[in-house]
């Protein structure tokens, strides 16, 4: 048998001494990390999984009537979509049917300043050229149209039916525009030697000739559904009756510039909307805690500039027609986010969508502990 040498001996002796001869007041070696323990300083996995702590809230949105939603994104979508009249007309101009070169770049049309537009008085409209965009003033209320066709409720045959057929024609060509107005904007054509380009002009030298046929499909429906509507249902304060009022007032005029409108009598819907306009004026200075006098007052002064332009002219121009559409899809707009704003500050509001939840669970174990809220 071969004994072990004195050194290592002692090395196998000195690990087992110290083993059992320890001080019984050492402190116990620590537990095992428990399973629901998360990174040092952060939360335990069961903490990170507590919603209200770790994930956004749901949102508070007013309690809109839903046929109140739809008359909104319907007027929206209805007069903003008639900017494609002044688009399509410097398009097809500008490039004749041609392709566009470096030094032939298409225009996306000429749009006024409704602000300004007053000044046509004098034959010195002011407008904004943007030859060559990178965007196009009223594209966001062609998004309107695509979000109108979606609400089912409250159901409306004619309405739903021309809505779903405008939008299988104005949801691509919103697509196109946006990609094009990009693409000869920032001359993405010296990149890929007009490959793009040569495919977006094919598609809106197809699609703007159209216009006048879709936009016409809108009319007959938006206006009857427009005529049978009723008043909104949500209880208004005094500004938002008077801006309801003016709101209907306005479209009156507005639907008179529409391509087989009657010129006749505008100059007395214009009456009608500049007195409606000085009774918001009126019931605003009563309330300044309503949304409607800041908010609809200056947005219904810029329509009245721009409609009393093209009411004066004896005969209007393509831009200052635009104008007046654009200044009343704008008018529509700031009406709702007013009644939105009312409907908030009374507490009338429900539960918005579901909160946004991380894609990968895991990720809730290294999410950082929330400082303690200080007194």
């Amino acid at each position: 048998m071969q004994r072990l040498r004195p050194h290592a001996l002692g090395l196998v002796l000195v690990p087992l001494l110290l083993g059992t001869s320890g001080c019984k007041d050492d402190p116990p070696p620590p537990p095992p990390p428990s399973a629901t323990a998360g990174p040092i300083g952060g939360p335990t996995i069961k903490e990170a999984e507590t919603p209200s702590k770790f994930m956004p809230r749901r949102t508070q949105m007013p309690r809109v009537d839903k046929d109140t939603m739809k008359r909104y994104r319907v007027e929206a979508c209805f007069f903003g979509a008639q900017g494609l009249r002044l688009l399509a007309e410097g398009y097809l101009e500008s490039t004749g049917g041609t392709m566009p070169t470096a030094d032939k770049l298409p225009s996306f049309g000429e749009y006024p300043n409704a602000k300004d537009v007053s000044a046509a008085q004098k034959n010195k409209l002011q407008r904004r050229a943007i030859s060559v965009a990178t965007s196009v003033p009223f594209i966001r209320y062609l998004r309107y149209c695509a979000i109108a066709k979606s609400l089912k409720d409250p159901k409306v045959d004619k309405l739903d039916e021309a809505l779903i057929e405008f939008n299988e024609y104005a949801t691509p060509l919103s697509q196109y525009l946006i990609q094009a107005t990009r693409y000869f904007g920032t001359k993405q054509f010296e990149k890929d030697d007009w490959k793009r380009g040569k495919f977006l002009h094919e598609k809106l030298n197809e699609a703007l000739p159209k216009v006048d046929e879709q936009l016409a499909t809108l009319v007959e429906p938006v206006n009857a559904y427009a005529a049978a509507a009723g008043e909104s249902p949500e209880k208004l304060d005094d500004p938002g009756k008077a801006a309801r009022v003016a709101l209907a007032k306005a479209r009156a005029l507005a639907v008179t510039f529409l391509p087989d409108g009657k010129a006749e009598g505008r100059k007395e819907l214009l009456d009608e909307v500049i007195a409606a306009d000085e009774a918001l004026d009126e019931a605003a200075a009563t309330d300044a805690k309503s949304p409607y006098g800041k908010a609809v007052s200056p947005k219904l002064e810029d329509f009245i500039k721009a409609a009393k332009a093209a009411v004066e002219a004896d005969e209007p121009t393509k831009q200052q027609v635009y104008a007046v559409m654009f200044a009343m899809a704008d008018l529509v707009e700031v009406n709702q986010r007013s009644l939105n704003q009312l409907l908030r500050s009374r507490g009338d509001v429900k539960p918005g969508g579901k909160p946004m939840r991380l894609l990968n669970p895991s990720l809730r174990q290294r999410m950082p502990a929330r400082p303690a809220a200080t007194q």
